[in-house]
């Protein structure tokens, strides 16, 4: 075997390491969600996270004891060699990806062209139909069609209320059948998609020209036993389920092209980078981003431009107008009540990727020499990088390039939305700012900088967190009350007349310091005065120490088939 066949086949070979070991965590996940092993599914997701790049580093310092790697052109036949192994792979986008990230770090992300790198796609994965149950809605009566549905989940023997359950999911089907002028086919992907404490089933009905989301949500409340919690029939609803804010979801998929290409059909407006994403195949999403990225600058014409709203201490932020993300560079230096490295910012965001985002906190991809034209960055952009993160750049005649680079979905900043809404609007995205903040509470999460500037809203009017450089775990905080002054003249001093250690945090500052606005003060102490209560905060640090696991769903109380207590809804 020629050493670029060698090569070659030792990182297919540690691909299908990586990947095996990725589906072997996945693989559990129906025993952890039937034994309500919730301890068990967070330590899981953060193995499943960290495999990959473990899998590449080990490669890597195999590889560099081979001085001929070291070689760029030699690479020009690896390439040509590995799309030849891996041509019949079930995930050879996959392996397409890991071969660039070998690549990548073995050169520290230079020479990235596609005579040597998977710039764009090598080739398709072998053709292959999805893996679904079918039920034709029509000669067998609806109560049978639901038993089918539910024996299809493998989790019949552990139900808690099969009857009951079947009874309701023949009555939305029975409501659904009314929006077809023809009967129509229901089709549900046989892998059930778990994140969290949830597991659904992900369907279509589908006639004709009409097709509609089905997608029936799982719970196992307690370990009392499994029930149908909701039944997802609109767009936005699953759209929300598979959001940018939320956790992946762990889906048992050996070929996942054809699985990605029946969630197109779910949710057309998604980009195959944000599904990939949301099943767990993270670094091939972020593929996936570049190539739509350099799709996208060939075929606009504005130009990247420094993003509207306040400028952050930390981060140097900008936007290419016609493209739904931003682009967030650590600046050389920090304003000065911001007393952290780059590093520790770096391990911020670490943090927030490996936790649990319960819908609340928006997920980034990080890339290393990320490559702009420069005919394209507006001159107040270049002026604003040169001066706060110039050592982040390097600058070609062509080509600003970034070293280390931040991307995030876009949203209109909370406080810019508040500015332009009507009072209606203004009211609910505060209350749902408050619910943000309790939901990253309950999920052992305080988010350091409770400012509006640095929450955004979404299209669905949902609020996210944005801003991680003060992200801390919710045990490691201090919450303390005011005490009373001693004598009225203590409260009239510049500093304040008790002791403030680096960890203590007084919630009954939050209104004031929040916003200037009486009136929305006013709407968050009416609705969310627990966020002004040490007490309150104090509570939610004892549950975390406890162990207890909140229940997030992603889906409005109103589609629920009983309305639970004592979890969180979006949109509630």
């Amino acid at each position: 075997m020629s050493l670029p066949d060698t090569i070659a086949a030792q990182i297919f070979e540690g691909f299908n390491k990586c990947y095996d070991r990725f589906l072997s965590i996945t693989r559990d996940s129906g025993q952890r969600f039937v034994d309500a092993d919730w301890m068990g599914v967070q330590v899981a997701s953060r193995e499943r996270l960290q495999i990959y790049d473990g899998r590449v580093s080990q490669l890597i310092n195999k590889l560099k004891k081979q001085s001929e790697c070291l070689e760029v052109e030699l690479w020009r036949a690896i390439k040509d060699s590995y799309i030849k192994q891996t041509k019949d792979s079930p995930c050879r986008e996959l392996a397409e990806s890991f071969y660039n990230s070998t690549y990548g770090k073995m050169f520290h992300h230079q020479f990235l062209t596609p005579p040597h790198a998977f710039v764009w796609a090598g080739g398709a994965p072998p053709e292959k139909d999805p893996p679904l149950h079918h039920y034709r809605l029509v000669g067998l009566p609806l109560p049978t069609i639901a038993n089918q549905i539910l024996e299809a989940s493998g989790f019949l023997p552990h139900w808690k209320d099969k009857y009951t359950d079947i009874e309701q999911l023949a009555a939305v089907l029975r409501k659904q059948l009314e929006r077809f002028p023809s009967t129509p086919t229901l089709e549900i992907l046989q892998p059930v998609f778990f994140r969290n404490k949830g597991a659904y089933m992900v369907g279509r009905l589908f006639s004709e020209h009409i097709n509609h989301p089905f997608v029936i949500a799982l719970v196992n409340r307690e370990g009392e036993g499994i029930q149908v919690d909701a039944v997802l029939t609109e767009r936005d609803q699953v759209s929300i389920l598979f959001g940018f804010a939320r956790s992946y979801f762990m889906v048992d998929i050996p070929a996942p092209s054809c699985v990605i290409a029946f969630l197109r059909h779910l949710l057309p407006h998604k980009s195959d980078a944000e599904l990939y994403s949301a099943i767990g195949c993270l670094k091939h999403g972020k593929t996936q981003f570049y190539r739509h990225y350099l799709h996208h600058l060939e075929h606009s014409t504005d130009q990247f431009d420094i993003a509207p709203g306040i400028p952050g201490l930390v981060m140097s932020v900008f936007t290419l107008p016609s493209f739904d993300v931003v682009f967030k560079v650590i600046r050389d230096k920090f304003g000065p009540s911001k007393g952290m490295s780059r590093k520790q910012v770096k391990a911020k965001y670490r943090l927030v990727k490996q936790h649990d985002r319960v819908g609340r906190m928006a997920d980034t991809q990080d890339f290393a020499n990320f490559r702009i034209p420069k005919k394209r960055m507006s001159n107040a952009l270049l002026e604003e990088l040169r001066t706060s993160a110039k050592d982040s750049l390097v600058e070609t005649h062509d080509l600003v390039i970034i070293k280390h680079l931040y991307i995030e979905r876009r949203m209109v900043p909370l406080n810019l939305f508040l500015e332009q809404a009507s009072q209606p609007q203004s009211e609910a995205a505060l209350v749902d700012y408050g619910w943000a903040i309790r939901e990253m509470a309950a999920a052992n999460i305080f988010p350091g900088d409770l400012l509006l500037k640095n929450f955004g809203v979404t299209r669905h009017g949902r609020v996210i967190f944005y801003d991680y450089d003060e992200v801390v775990y919710l045990v490691d905080c201090n919450f303390r009350q005011i005490p009373e002054p001693l004598y009225p003249e203590q409260e009239m001093q510049a500093e304040p007349w008790y002791s403030v250690a680096e960890n203590d945090i007084f919630p009954e500052e939050f209104a004031t310091f929040v916003t200037p606005h009486l009136h929305h003060r006013k709407v968050l102490q009416k609705y969310h005065p627990e966020l002004f209560d040490a007490g309150w905060w104090s509570k939610m640090q004892t549950r975390s120490l406890l162990g207890h696991f909140e229940e997030f769903y992603p889906y409005p109380p109103e589609v629920c088939f009983v309305n639970h207590k004592g979890g969180h809804h979006c949109g509630e």
